[in-house]
């Protein structure tokens, strides 16, 4: 009895605001690593850009179908819908973010990533009719200047490589209407269920890629550590993380989630100095709070007018 009641409590804990940030935070320190397996990945030549991504949906949709997930699948009405949430948020994004990161450099690339907020702000403006005030356009603003000073950290410099920075600005495009189109979606369906329909159709996509990489030869050079790469990037980066965001979308709003990708900063900075004790300086303290600040402020919802109060004909 008392571990029933404390599952029904988990349950309502995850499926609150705070539970939902909290699940974001695990996304984020799992997405932490990503960058670096990948650029290591493909710039090694153990797995070319396009089968890394096909490799990693075949192994994340495995790893879904193998699960007992309860609920319905989406319907037919719905089918098309997560069709194109397999395009664009996992087809499109990702092969643009792997031939990105062959051609610009991983600062780069978390630079123009933390633009996903503001450009998840102005579309859920534009097509989901959202209305924002002030306090959180100057918070998303706050953030990202936050975000962009704690990746630069007065070391690493910002070159501007046109082709690899185009393409991870496409990838970026791409996950932001991933997550607007798939709100409607979430709201139906559970995360999971959702993200192993899409996974599939991105497997299609990718599939022809893939073959022609086998069949030239490109592929000859696979390591066991790339292997291992692929099965972290497919059950943890995507599996398991797909799952979180379209659960997190669904409680919290596409707007909310993707302002809190700017905390993915904050842990970058507390695992690198846990793992490989790289210094952390007042600089950074203070931009992290910055970045907080930001955060809440962008999340922050507008204050309730005040009502008029007739008065009573007596």
């Amino acid at each position: 009895m008392r571990a029933l009641r404390g599952k029904r409590r988990m349950i309502k804990l995850l499926n609150s605001k705070p539970g939902a940030a909290i699940l974001l935070l695990l996304l984020m320190v799992i997405w932490a690593f990503s960058y670096i397996i990948i650029k290591l990945t493909v710039q090694s030549g153990a797995i070319p850009p396009m089968s890394l991504a096909f490799l990693r949906f075949v192994v994340a949709a495995a790893a879904l179908y193998a699960l007992p997930i309860r609920g319905a699948a989406p319907g037919r009405e719905d089918r098309g819908v997560v069709a194109l949430l397999g395009v664009f948020g996992m087809a499109v994004y990702f092969a643009f973010e792997n031939y990105g990161l062959v051609y610009t450099t991983a600062t780069n690339a978390s630079i123009l990533v933390s633009m996903i907020p503001a450009m998840t702000m102005l579309g859920a403006a534009l097509f989901l009719g959202e209305k924002f005030t002030p306090a959180n356009m100057a918070g998303l603003a706050v953030a990202f200047a936050a975000s962009v000073l704690i990746i630069w950290n007065g070391s690493a410099n910002f070159h501007l490589n046109p082709v690899g920075d185009l393409l991870i600005l496409l990838s970026v495009i791409s996950w932001t209407a991933y997550t607007l189109i798939g709100h409607g979606v979430m709201q139906k369906y559970t995360a999971a269920l959702v993200a192993r329909q899409a996974l599939v159709t991105a497997s299609l996509c990718l599939a022809p890629f893939f073959f022609h990489e086998l069949f030239t030869g490109k592929l000859a050079g696979v390591t066991a550590p790339a292997l291992l790469g692929v099965a972290y990037l497919g059950i943890l980066c995507t599996a398991l993380a797909y799952t979180i965001w379209g659960h997190c979308v669904r409680v919290t709003g596409p707007v909310h989630a993707s302002n809190l990708l700017y905390l993915q900063s904050v842990i970058t900075v507390i695992c690198a100095w846990f793992t490989i004790r790289e210094p952390v300086n007042a600089f950074l303290f203070a931009c992290m709070g910055a970045l907080i600040v930001g955060v809440y402020l962008s999340n922050a919802p507008a204050a309730p007018r005040p009502r008029m109060r007739v008065p009573r004909i007596k």
